[in-house]
């Protein structure tokens, strides 16, 4: 069977049934914030599971033929079973050294026919490809109105017949219209040499609801020797599976196990009002004029899952996504590094201990070169230092970095990200690199700690009963 989203939901449910849950009850409005109140219920008790809306309407208010999930991949260990490693505290690290090998062996994907596709059970065509007739939602209360979708995006390059795989948020306008937030990467470098051919319009697909690895391939960046079909199939472990599109035939293949395909053109020249939006940073983004893209065909499932993105709650997937490019990209050059975790938005520690003078200062320099504007700030901590526990970098920043030395580096004249708010010019902005690893020359630096053979000898169980434990309170 080929992995789709839900073989991924059915490992949740047999392996981590704390990872997943299911709401019955509704309706429920997704463009009124409905269902977004509910996983704002639970994340304020420190909850991420997987959840899946069985009783949702679309933006007609009528009720939607199928449920909605959010939240498919927002702990380590969903992130794991995606990557079929079923233990129960997964290494964040290892999962993305998983990654990383799997991406870096790609495996071709596999035609199918359309008769054959999960993807193709309903197809609405013509006026009956209404966007609003999607479950389209709105996270916060700002979010512009009546309602956004955000999915994968699948298009062919118009020269070298690549396909590439990004993520996008469309703010609905109408039955026919939408604007497209698409920013200056791969996709939008295949619409403009499509314009300085002549073409009005370039068709395209979005994909809403597929397996965890074929999102994780898409919120990554494969170099444009790759084609990103065959790089999700390496994160798969076995070749994706595409069909001819509905609207384009085979001169469009999409992914023929998604849950739902929205087929049409983006416009290369006409825009709409796209916003204010919260996006990944927690702020709302100003309205922009972006792309309109118009509708042509409906694909789906006969009850399709319709996946959303609750941006900026706990994204471990994007995250996971950055680290694991940050990761491959300075490895190759400094094949020293120990470890790599996104803290914080566009901000990486990086576990990695220089050996000579100014190395710190180069590795930080390709850093901030070579990953555009997916990198603002950079933190570098040495290995007795836990890069996935923010106390423990606090801890090494507090104790290890003098900053009236060259451990604290300032980068301006950067690629900003459009959704930076706090960058002073247009696309401009400026970066901190924290060298918080042991300074050399200032004597030893060894963390204090009791003696391990004392510590085994000394057992909490031999002097406390299991009662007097859990009657402790935890501090969180």
């Amino acid at each position: 069977m080929a992995k789709d989203l839900r073989t991924h939901l059915r490992l949740l449910r047999d392996h981590f049934r704390g990872e997943i849950c299911t709401i019955k009850n509704g309706p429920l409005s997704p463009a009124e914030g409905e269902t977004s109140a509910l996983l704002y219920h639970l994340e304020r008790q420190n909850k991420w599971p997987c959840v899946i809306f069985e009783h949702v309407t679309d933006l007609r208010g009528e009720r939607w033929p199928g449920a909605v999930v959010f939240s498919e991949a927002t702990t380590w260990r969903k992130i794991a079973v995606s990557l079929d490693i079923l233990e129960e505290s997964p290494s964040p690290m290892t999962l993305l050294l998983e990654a990383g090998k799997r991406g870096q062996t790609p495996i071709a994907p596999k035609v199918i026919p359309r008769s054959d596709a999960p993807a193709a059970e309903l197809e609405w065509q013509n006026e009956d490809a209404d966007l609003t007739r999607l479950p389209a939602y709105r996270k916060e209360e700002g979010d512009a109105r009546p309602g956004w979708v955000c999915g994968v995006a699948v298009a062919r390059d118009p020269d070298t017949d690549r396909y590439n795989c990004s993520w996008h948020r469309h703010l609905v306008h109408g039955a026919k219209a939408s604007a497209v937030r698409i920013n200056y990467r791969h996709l939008w470098d295949y619409m403009q040499r499509c314009k300085n051919r002549g073409q009005e319009e370039m068709p395209l697909a979005f994909v809403f609801g597929h397996h965890p690895a074929f999102s994780l391939a898409a919120g990554s960046k494969a170099g444009l020797d790759v084609d990103e079909y065959s790089y999700a199939g390496g994160l798969l472990g076995e070749p994706l599976r595409l069909t001819p599109s509905l609207s384009f035939g085979n001169d469009l293949l999409v992914p023929a196990d998604a849950e739902l395909i929205v087929e049409g053109y983006v416009h290369l020249t006409k825009k709409k009002t796209c916003g204010p939006w919260s996006d990944f940073l927690r702020y709302y983004s100003p309205a922009t004029e972006e792309p309109v893209f118009r509708p042509t065909a409906i694909s789906m499932r006969r009850d399709p899952l319709f996946l959303h993105s609750w941006t900026g709650h706990h994204e471990v997937m994007f995250d996971c996504a950055g680290m694991i490019e940050v990761y491959m990209e300075l490895v190759r050059r400094h094949p020293r590094l120990k470890a790599v975790n996104c803290i914080a938005p566009m901000t990486f520690v990086l576990q990695y201990s220089p050996e000579f003078p100014g190395e710190a200062q180069r590795l930080a320099a390709h850093a901030f070169g070579a990953l555009g504007d997916k990198v603002k700030n950079l933190i570098l901590v040495d290995e007795d230092i836990n890069p996935f526990d923010p106390a423990a970098v606090w801890f090494s920043i507090a104790t290890r970095v003098d900053a009236s030395t060259e451990q604290v580096t300032l980068f301006r004249d950067l690629l900003a990200n459009r959704q930076d708010a706090s960058r002073a010019r247009p696309l401009q902005v400026g970066g901190i690199f924290l060298d918080s690893t042991k300074p050399s020359g200032r004597g030893p630096m060894e963390i204090s700690a009791p003696a391990r053979e004392v510590l085994d000898r000394i057992r909490l169980e031999d002097y406390l009963t299991t009662d007097d434990l859990n009657a402790l309170r935890r501090d969180v």
